[in-house]
Order: structure tokens, then C-alpha cells, then sequence
């Protein structure tokens, strides 16, 4: 046999490691079932986004894209984690993708409250009695602030006063990216309830 008459798969099969086959093979697997399921996945997370189709496509966009990266980075490892049923892993980490988009999400608004309450204040010439009441919003900050449990006050502390993005935070602290944003959702309700009371 000539090496012409190889087909290229092959020759390309025997030039891979084992395990990039594995990855290989599995990853076409995930294509699969991505093109397979992606009509009705984008219907499924419409519904659940009001309608709103190009952002359900985008979810099951990233959703597709978590799984690739999952297989990619296990490789041989993936075989002895088989999915028993891989349409519900996909729907299962479509909504997963969703949910953090929602925490994402209440996270700018509350950051964009805040921002406007600030924007507020800055447009107008300080009297006596702004400064007064400046004092006092400072002051219910920062008791919110120290009263808040101490990872939550950590994560609020590395994320707004020493600038760190919630990635950045999630690796020095050891958690993950969500969970920072709901420490900072957490944080800023805390405080900005702290705020409102001492008005």
C-alpha cells in the first residue's frame, strides 16, 4: 500500500496524539448537537427572554462555546465523564449561560443607579447643608460597608476601591466570576438600603 492511497482522515488520525482524537471526535460530537438542537435551544431561551431571539441566539451561542471549551480543556478525561443524555447537558448549560447574564445584568443597573445618584449630587453647587448630608451618606457607606460579611466586604473592597475586575477578584479569592458579581449585587443593595435609611 502507497501512501497515496491512505485517505488524508487517516493520515491525519495517525498523525494526532491519541487524545487530540478523542478531543477531535468529541468536539465534532458537540458541533452535532448544536446544529441539531440550535432552532429549537433559541425558541427555548426566547421564551424565557421575552421574545428577544438575536440575545437567545447569542446565548446558545455561548452556550455551545462552554462546552467546546470543557472538551478542549479535558481531553482524554471527557471519555470516563460521558453525558447520558447530552440535549439536556446543552439546554442545562444554556440556562446556566442565562442565569449569569441575568446577575450581569442587575449588576450594571445597579451600578448605573449609583452612577446617576452620583451624577445628581455632582451637578449642583454644594451648601452647608450638602455637605452635611454628604457626610452622613458617607458615613452610612462605610458602616454598610464594614457590616457587611467579610467575603462580601472583600470582594467589595478589591472590586470598587482598589479597581480590580470581578475576574481578577474571582482568581485572587479563589471563586468564581459569578459569585463576585453577586457579592457586589449584595454589597451595593446593603449599602445603597443603608443610604436610604439615614436620609
Amino acid at each position: 500500500m502507497k501512501l497515496e492511497d491512505v485517505p488524508a482522515k487517516a493520515l491525519i488520525s495517525l498523525a494526532m496524539p491519541r487524545e487530540a482524537n478523542v478531543v477531535a471526535s468529541q468536539l465534532a460530537t458537540v458541533e452535532q448537537l448544536f446544529v441539531s438542537n440550535h432552532g429549537r435551544l433559541v425558541q427555548f431561551l426566547s421564551k424565557r427572554l421575552g421574545g428577544d431571539t438575536d440575545r437567545a441566539s447569542d446565548v446558545a451561542q455561548e452556550a455551545y462555546l462552554r462546552i467546546v471549551r470543557y472538551v478542549d480543556q479535558r481531553g482524554d478525561r471527557v471519555q470516563a465523564q460521558t453525558v447520558a443524555h447530552p440535549r439536556a447537558f446543552l439546554y442545562r448549560v444554556a440556562q446556566n449561560v442565562l442565569a449569569d447574564e441575568r446577575r450581569r445584568d442587575r449588576v450594571r443597573r445597579t451600578e448605573a443607579q449609583v452612577c446617576s445618584d452620583q451624577v445628581e449630587i455632582a451637578g449642583q453647587e454644594p451648601n452647608q447643608e450638602m455637605i452635611l448630608q454628604g457626610r452622613q451618606e458617607l458615613a452610612a457607606v462605610e458602616a454598610a460597608a464594614c457590616a457587611l460579611p467579610p467575603r462580601c466586604r472583600e470582594v467589595f473592597f478589591l472590586s470598587r476601591f482598589e479597581g480590580m475586575s470581578s475576574a481578577a477578584v474571582a482568581q485572587r479569592l479563589g471563586i468564581s466570576v459569578s459569585m463576585v458579581e453577586q457579592h457586589i449585587v449584595r454589597a451595593m443593595w446593603e449599602i445603597r438600603q443603608n443610604v436610604k435609611r439615614s436620609r
